[in-house]
């Protein structure tokens, strides 16, 4: 069986006040009939995650009194030093306040799962996209066109053992993923691959003076919620940034899978129909 699942993780701008038809569309965008399960949070961006976080899931949960089927995964970002104390109070707050439908954590990094699994926030830890470390470059046809099984999957850590993780999340890096004969359950993000992301983020140098501009990790206005950058390079691959992270869109992906799977739908596309209403 596979888990049809929509991420607004950094994408949280795009929840206005029509939860519904903000779900109806990406739905329909990925050609789902139904979904089973909404990613709240960040992968990306610790300040996008602390800024948005309460205002995302009070909408999102109201929504999902109509709808008890469907649950939540709380991403968690790799929360920059100043941000860290905030980061893991916001963490527990949300599960205090919402944890009837967040079942489970997505942590990026290993500080964060040992945090989680040593206070028992959650009994369902996910691996994110941030710990997996394929290559992904789609300058390199031969590359990219061939078969991959994801390196993470099945790689034991000194932090964990792959039986304690709940999902291990991928991304498309190549346009065959094969995951067969994994014993470990999958979940790909789709049609975008997160090609590379960063701690200077330009959009957050917006209203700075140019002698304070593009420094690591800076506060922000948040002016990621109101700009997207798509361009190519000389060999004609196209490329999207928003918030911290530079994606590129696999559009004929295929993923071998002896077993179930989850897929996870990433709304760039409705992000950007929705910039030129």
């Amino acid at each position: 069986m596979i888990e049809n699942c929509v991420s607004f993780c950094d994408l949280a701008h795009l929840i206005k006040s029509d939860v519904s038809d903000v779900v109806d569309r990406c739905a329909h965008q990925a050609g789902y009939d139904h979904i089973v399960r909404i990613y709240l949070g960040s992968n990306f961006c610790s300040r996008y995650f602390l800024h948005y976080a309460d205002d995302v899931f009070e909408k999102v949960t109201a929504y999902l009194k109509a709808y008890p089927e469907i649950k939540i995964t709380l991403a968690v970002p790799i929360f920059s030093e100043d941000c860290l104390e905030d980061g893991k109070k916001k963490i527990q707050s949300l599960m205090r306040k919402y944890g009837d439908v967040i079942d489970e954590i997505t942590v990026n990094d290993y500080g964060a799962y040992l945090f989680v699994k040593g206070k028992k926030i959650c009994n369902k830890i996910n691996v994110g996209r941030l710990l997996n470390k394929d290559v992904r470059d789609i300058r390199y046809p031969d590359y990219f066109n061939k078969s991959h099984k994801p390196d993470f999957v099945g790689v034991e850590s000194p932090f964990f053992e792959s039986s304690e993780i709940n999902y291990f999340e991928i991304d498309p890096t190549n346009r065959f993923i094969d995951i067969r004969e994994v014993k470990e359950h999958v979940a790909v993000y789709f049609p975008y691959c997160y090609v590379t992301v960063g701690g200077i983020c330009e959009f957050a140098s917006i209203p700075y003076p140019i002698e304070k501009k593009f420094r690591p990790n800076m506060k922000c206005a948040h002016s990621c919620d109101s700009v997207i950058v798509t361009y190519k390079n000389n060999f004609g691959n196209e490329y999207v940034k928003t918030g911290r992270a530079v994606y590129t869109k696999v559009t004929d992906l295929s993923v071998y899978a002896d077993g179930d799977y989850r897929r996870i739908y990433e709304p760039i596309d409705v992000l950007m129909e929705a910039t030129h209403e």
